[in-house]
């Protein structure tokens, strides 16, 4: 599946869901969508607010960085034009689970992915970590304005001796 946000959408339009809905499509995969939803939830704020509107990480340390980060966000929104964001989602089925790949573009300049941001505060920095946590692997292509995430799951049983496939 690919899919791509872009213009005044940007600010107005949250594909979350519709990228959730898509996933949960694969038998078995329900039983993670909190994982799911979380690795495309950074990717797609990482990418908005870093990679397209050039928000600092830095502007979050404090309780008044965080508004000062928010009402920056929003003005930027309002004047966004020509930017896009596209995800593609690719499944490969295993024995007993699979591989979700998810790539995330945006359309701003990028950064160094050699580079990346220090360690987390309390307020920023910590959606690197959590997707590196989920995932089997977080890489980014030379420019760093692509994320590509490998999610490896399994089948879980439900405690019934059954295995669900919802």
């Amino acid at each position: 599946c690919s899919y791509e946000v872009d213009g005044e959408a940007l600010g107005h339009f949250n594909p979350l869901p519709l990228l959730l809905h898509v996933c949960m499509a694969v038998a078995g995969l329900r039983q993670h969508s909190g994982d799911v939803y979380t690795l495309l939830a950074e990717l797609y704020s990482n990418a908005l607010e870093h990679g397209i509107l050039q928000l600092p990480s830095a502007w979050k340390d404090g309780p008044d960085g965080f508004a000062r980060y928010y009402a920056e966000r929003e003005r930027r929104l309002a004047n966004l034009h020509g930017h896009s964001i596209r995800f593609g989602l690719e499944h490969c089925g295993r024995n007993h689970g699979g591989r979700l790949v998810i790539r995330c573009r945006d359309s701003g300049p990028g950064f160094d992915p050699n580079n990346l941001p220090g360690p987390a505060t309390a307020y920023a920095g910590r959606g690197f970590t959590l997707i590196r946590q989920l995932s089997s692997s977080l890489t980014f292509n030379k420019q760093g304005n692509e994320a590509e995430v490998v999610y490896d799951w399994e089948l879980t049983g439900n405690g019934g001796g059954r295995t669900e496939y919802e």
